[in-house]
């Protein structure tokens, strides 16, 4: 038996019905088409990607700013509660010290501590009710 393998085939010189070429042509162009379709569709693609990482980064960014903020807010809140209350405390104890070293009864203490913010309010307006001497000597 006999035979052969061809591995390449070049034609040099085909005359072809001009049909036949315009639409060896347009399928050419189609397919050039086709690839810039492609492409432009890949690019499109990791543009739209891109996009969507760097939103959900930011988003991301933005939760985590927001919650530090809120975080130091609550903690900078607290200190100042946790202060108020040892400030509180501080001035409960030295007027219970007050009173028990002038032997102050409630009264006598509420009257003192009228007296000290009367006299250290700072503001414009002031409306005091106070009682009168008499009526304080007949209770």
């Amino acid at each position: 038996m006999c035979g052969s393998n061809i591995q390449f085939l070049q034609l040099r010189s085909v005359d072809l019905p001009n049909l036949f070429e315009e639409a060896i042509q347009e399928s050419e162009v189609k397919k050039q088409d086709i690839k810039k379709a492609e492409a432009e569709l890949n690019k499109v693609t990791v543009e739209v990607d891109t996009r969507i990482k760097s939103a959900q980064f930011q988003k991301n960014v933005s939760i985590n700013i927001a919650e530090g903020d809120a975080s130091a807010m609550i903690q900078q809140n607290q200190a100042s509660v946790d202060s108020l209350i040892q400030v509180q405390n501080a001035q409960s104890a030295a007027y219970k010290k007050l009173k028990e070293s002038l032997g102050m009864n409630n009264e006598d203490l509420l009257s003192f501590i009228k007296t000290k913010v009367v006299k250290n309010y700072e503001g414009k307006d002031l409306a005091l009710n106070i009682d009168s001497p008499v009526k304080r000597k007949l209770k």
